[in-house]
């Protein structure tokens, strides 16, 4: 798009288009451009001056999506013809001479018309330069002219017509900018709004600490305090709401962080609203716990002296009755012998102790249940006091318990002294029959002893029984005192010991007739004993003849006998070695135990039983030895036997398997199987299976057999060498069984096999295709990455290279899902084709790989240039502000003060405009290294060196930009300075003045008709001077924030001097609260003595009526008490009259002074 040509006089819009007669706005102001006014500034939280940051120029550049503009009119033009055209959104067009290009957007309403705004160079002369609003690019219809060259579209400055001039009303401003004005605006509002709420809340919340730290004293303070936190917390969570509505509309960066402080300032006020909150619900339940405790305390204690007395009452009660229990108990001792006092004695001490057990329990159970009742106390100290006080009482009935428990025994010690004497007198009567048995033992073992070894039977059980009987009596005997003596005390044992003694000696007689009737018992028995020895040897030695009788047919010169009858033979054999066996083990363990039991008898009968016993086992294990040969040698011609059928039987099967090996050998082979025939495979298959039909029967008996034989070789008697060899035909025909098996499956899935076959061809040639298209992607891949210019290239490689991934997905998906996985046949041929898919993968891969590469080269160097520009543009804007601080080089005094604040006002902007750019620039390289992380090694490694240099760059400028801020800013100080210390003059002025009109009214006496005009004199002085007092303060408490917000220079000395200003103002403000004070004294002085006056005149009118109504009133009360009666009565009318007439003038409203009627009312009534 083009301005008209210099040589082709530009051509005006249409009337429709132009509008006629339209005012021209005033002219431009010095500077030939009319500035748009920054953005209102407002308060923030605490006082703070927030103003809208100006949006950085390159900002939507930057951003992702067109950049949009916004043209508006901010007066009453909006109608015009021209302005209702221009008027509306402009988004980013295409570019032209370095510069953006803008289309309007269309609205839909009226007719549509194209407008762009663009912008024209210097080629064509200055006249042409700058920015247009016209109707096509190239176009000579255009509406509005901009000189200014800048990058963007200047926001005001434009003339309408485009020759005509600067119309001040039409605004182009960003979008994103217009937006963040209105984000600054609410943030503007709201930090008023919470400058207050805090400032409440702060006040409230001293209030507060006042009265948590004593100030407020009892329950209503502290109440009036909380209240007062809940409404202030109130309006803190409503101004937080709002901030948080706020932000969530906001942009992003800078905005969102200033509306984020602004909500931690109301959560920080919060925070210590809560805290206090919390301290004073803690005292207030601090209060209100020590009241109810003293409460609890005082009702608690008056419940436990109720008690207290009952308490020692019952425990020293029977502490007294345990005292008399013991003096009771001495009387026994006293008695002696005589069982009758002993007796009354003990009865009278059980009652005493009975009375002062009693006693003790009744305080017992006082006591446990007064301490149920004290534990339910809520008063913690008294509950500790009573249950203290209770124990000790409870330790005293301990002791007095302790004192009586040995008493309740007296009874039982009386009844032990008798149980003594019942005791002897039954044990003798027990013990002189067993004395007596022991006689008649002694005399039965003499006869045995006479009789000698020639004792007959009948004798040396006579001697026995005799013993026997007199054992079994002093066992009852012996067995009846150690019952006795369980549990027994005292003399009880002493006496049982004495009995227990005779007993024993009884025993010792008894001992010495069994020693003497040993020897002769043990002859007998030990006759026995070999009788019987003998007879078990004898059993043995005719089974082992038998075992060897039926061993005799394989005797007779026949070892091979048919099967059937060699298993008769060895199961006769075996039965017959079974019973010599058994009779054997039955006369071993019988010799062994007897060998055993001889040790027991005498000296010469153990050793003459022990010699003959061993000489038995010794023939014992010679037949023992003889069976043993027997029993090999049937086990021998039975695992011979065994072996020979199972061979016969093995040998049978492993035939079977081979011919049904040889009718399946066709069906091992899937390409010979494929090249037959299906008549043959069915002649093939009808051959198989009839073998393994076969096969089959045969394996089934051979398993039967040989299960069989394992299961009588797993019995009591079985053979493990016979075992193990049938386990190897076992194995044999497992091996067979297997086989068999496997060659069955060949057969009957040969159809599958046929199938899989097929299906895997048709797998082969999909592979071998997508292989193909892999290598096409490949090279296209390889061509795009090797070409200097890609273009094209590229586009088509990614897309072949995406398309071969995809294919790749969806064969290796469809070879994981292939029915052929299930197939172990097939299987290794389905994970060669995987490999293959997973190889064109990995060439896909490295492919993608260097197209990556490639486009991320393309990328830095687009990066590289987009960072030059970013450099020169901060560089330039750097130069811009060099030359405009030049101006001062020769002195600021030089200047005067319209050109120096206009300097001032251009080296401001200059400053701003480049600190934007650096920042922009700043932030550039920061995301840019960020994406360049990201990249590979090769195009990180050179992007991150460019972006080296380039921050060294940017370094440079921020560096010089900071020294050009720091001397601006020290002039600005100065400015500054200068400015507020004429404030302060004026306000010093001001206050001098108040002083004087006040001074002036306390100093004199002033007539009171003058009082009232110079007291409002003094106080329109002094409202002046708080105005500008107020004025002054809040100018230099800007000052100082604006001062302090310059982080980046060193602002201390600034606002030092502003602090010091500060300081005069509240001196100057403490000046006038005093002046203040003295006037409202005056005031509040002149108000007394006009009050004092008037009620000095009304008092002495009244005391004058007062007297005359005495006066009047003298004759009435000088008379009798008949004239004092009648004085009464009138005296009542005269108050019933004044109270109707009172209220009477009250609703009438009436101006005469009330007393004046009354009295005359009175007067008339008088009369």
């Amino acid at each position: 798009p083009a301005p008209p040509r210099p040589n082709v006089p530009p051509v005006p819009a249409p009337p429709s288009r132009q509008g006629a007669g339209s005012a021209l706005p005033p002219p431009p102001a010095a500077g030939g451009q009319v500035v748009n006014p920054p953005p209102r500034p407002g308060q923030g939280p605490y006082g703070h001056i927030v103003a809208p940051p100006p949006l950085p120029a390159n900002a939507a550049a930057a951003a992702a999506g067109p950049e949009t503009y916004v043209v508006s009119s901010r007066g009453n033009d909006a109608n015009e013809v021209v302005v209702r055209t221009l008027v509306g959104e402009f988004v980013e067009h295409g570019s032209n001479h370095g510069r953006k290009v803008y289309k309007k957007i269309a609205d839909g309403v009226g007719e549509t018309v194209d407008v762009f705004l663009y912008y024209w160079d210097g080629r064509d002369g200055p006249t042409f330069q700058g920015w247009w609003f016209g109707n096509k690019l190239g176009g000579t219809q255009v509406w509005s002219h901009n000189q200014n060259d800048g990058m963007f579209p200047p926001p005001s400055g434009w003339k309408i017509p485009w020759d005509g001039g600067i119309r001040p009303t039409l605004v182009v401003e960003s979008k994103a900018q217009q937006a963040r004005s209105a984000a600054f605006e609410k943030l503007n509002t709201l930090g008023q709004e919470v400058k207050v709420v805090s400032l409440a809340a702060r006040k409230t919340l001293e209030e507060a600490w006042a009265a948590h730290q004593g100030a407020y004293t009892g329950m209503e303070g502290l109440q009036a305090a909380e209240t007062a936190l809940n409404g202030s917390a109130s309006s803190l969570n409503e101004a937080l709401r709002k901030v948080i509505e706020a932000q969530r509309s906001a942009p992003g960066g800078d905005m969102q962080k200033q509306f984020a402080q602004l909500g931690t300032s109301i959560r920080t006020s919060q925070q210590q609203i809560n805290a206090e909150l919390g301290k004073i619900k803690s005292a207030m339940a601090q209060a209100e716990q020590s009241v109810k405790q003293k409460e609890l305390e005082a009702k608690d204690s008056k419940t436990f002296e109720e008690v207290w007395a009952a308490a020692q009452e019952k425990s020293n009660t029977a502490e007294d009755l345990v005292e008399k229990a013991a003096i009771t108990a001495e009387m026994i001792q006293a008695a002696g012998d005589n069982v009758d006092e002993v007796a009354a004695a003990v009865t009278e001490t059980e009652a005493a102790v009975k009375v002062a057990q009693t006693a003790i329990g009744d305080a017992r159970v006082f006591l446990n249940a007064k301490q149920g009742m004290v534990r339910r106390f809520e008063s913690d100290v008294v509950r500790n006091t009573a249950q203290s006080d209770l124990a000790k009482l409870q330790a005293q009935l301990h002791r007095a318990q302790t004192k009586l428990t040995p008493l309740k025994a007296v009874r039982q010690d009386f009844n032990q002294r008798q149980a003594i004497q019942e005791l002897v007198s039954e044990v003798v009567a027990m013990l002189t029959p067993v004395e007596i048995e022991c006689d008649r033992a002694e005399e039965a073992s003499s006869a045995l002893l006479a009789a000698g070894e020639g004792a007959s039977k009948e004798v040396v059980q006579r001697a026995e029984a005799a013993v026997g009987k007199a054992t079994s009596q002093l066992a009852k005997v012996l067995k009846y005192l150690a019952e006795k003596r369980t549990g027994a005390q005292g003399a009880m044992v002493v006496e049982i010991d004495s009995l227990e003694e005779r007993a024993r000696a009884c025993d010792k007689r008894l001992n010495e007739l069994r020693s003497a009737q040993r020897e002769i018992t043990e002859k007998v028995s030990y006759e026995a004993l070999m009788k019987d020895a003998r007879d078990k040897l004898q059993v043995v030695k005719e089974n082992v003849s038998k075992a060897a009788d039926a061993e005799g047919p394989f005797l007779m010169g026949v070892e091979d006998l048919p099967l059937d009858e060699t298993l008769t033979t060895l199961k006769a054999c075996e039965s017959a070695a079974t019973a010599a066996n058994t009779a054997a083990s039955i006369a071993r363990m019988f010799i062994a135990t007897k060998l055993v039991d001889v040790k027991r008898f005498s000296e010469k009968y153990a050793t003459e039983a022990t010699t003959k016993l061993k000489e038995l086992q010794k023939q014992l294990e010679n037949h023992a030895k003889r069976l043993n040969d027997l029993k090999n040698n049937c086990s021998t011609r039975k695992k011979k036997a065994l072996t020979r059928e199972a061979e016969v039987q093995v040998s049978e099967v492993e035939a079977l398997t081979k011919a049904f090996a040889a009718a399946s050998a066709c069906f091992e082979d899937d390409d010979k199987l494929t090249d037959m025939t299906a008549d043959d495979i069915a002649k093939a298959t009808e051959v198989a299976t009839k073998a393994e039909a076969e096969a089959s029967v045969k394996l089934a008996e051979a398993r039967k057999y040989l299960s069989e034989r394992q299961l009588e070789m797993k019995g009591r008697d079985g053979n493990t060498e016979i075992a193990i060899e049938l386990a190897k035909y076992s194995s044999r025909v497992a091996a067979a069984v297997g086989d068999v098996a496997k060659r069955k499956r060949l057969v009957t899935s040969a159809g599958d096999r046929l199938e899989a076959k097929r299906a895997m061809e048709g797998i082969r040639e999909k592979v071998v295709a997508f292989e193909g298209k892999v290598d096409e992607a490949v090279g296209k891949a390889e061509k795009a990455s090797e070409a200097e210019d890609p273009g094209d290239l590229h586009t088509e490689a990614d897309a072949a290279v995406t398309a071969s991934q995809a294919a790749v997905k969806e064969m290796m998906s469809s070879l994981m899902s292939n029915p052929l996985n299930r197939q172990s046949a097939a299987r290794p041929e389905i994970d060669k084709f995987k490999a293959r898919v997973k190889a064109a993968q990995e060439k896909l891969d490295g492919a993608r790989g260097k197209l990556n590469e490639r486009q991320q080269k393309l990328e830095v160097k687009k990066i590289i240039d987009d960072a030059e520009a970013k450099v020169s543009e901060a560089e330039k804007a750097l130069e811009a502000g060099t030359a405009a601080e030049a101006a001062f080089a020769e002195g600021e005094e030089k200047l005067s003060d319209e050109e120096a604040a206009k300097k001032s006002e251009e080296l401001a902007k200059a400053i701003q405009d480049a600190t934007t750019v650096a920042g922009t620039c700043r932030t550039f390289i920061t995301m840019k290294r960020l994406v360049v992380k990201r990249l590979a090694p090769g195009p990180a490694a050179e992007g991150n060196e460019a972006l080296t240099k380039f921050q060294e760059r940017q370094e440079k400028v921020a560096k010089q930009l900071q020294d050009l801020k720091a001397s601006a800013f020290k002039r600005r100080a100065a400015s500054s300075k200068k400015e507020a210390e004429a404030k302060v003059k004026e306000m010093q002025d001001c206050v001098a003045k108040a002083k004087e009109a006040t001074t002036e009214l306390t100093s004199s006496e002033v007539p009171a008709d003058a009082m009232k005009a110079a007291c409002s004199k003094a106080a329109e002085a002094q409202a002046e001077a708080k105005k500008i007092l107020a004025e002054t303060a809040a100018m230099l408490e800007q000052k100082q924030k604006e001062a302090r917000s310059h982080q980046s220079v060193d602002s201390a000395p600034m606002v030092a001097d502003l602090g010091k200003l500060m300081a005069e103002v509240q001196t100057a403000r403490g000046e006038l609260n005093t002046v203040a004070a003295a006037l409202r004294e005056q005031e509040h002085k002149f108000i007394a003595q006009r009050l004092l006056k008037d009620a000095s005149d009304i008092v002495e009118k009244l005391e004058g009526k007062l007297a005359s109504t005495i006066e009047a009133a003298a004759p009435i009360l000088s008379e009798d008490k008949k004239e004092h009666f009648v004085a009464a009565l009138w005296l009542g009318q005269i108050f019933d009259a004044l109270r109707s007439r009172a209220a009477a003038a009250a609703g009438e409203g009436s101006s005469a002074p009330l007393a004046d009627r009354l009295w005359l009312e009175i007067a008339e009534k008088g009369e």
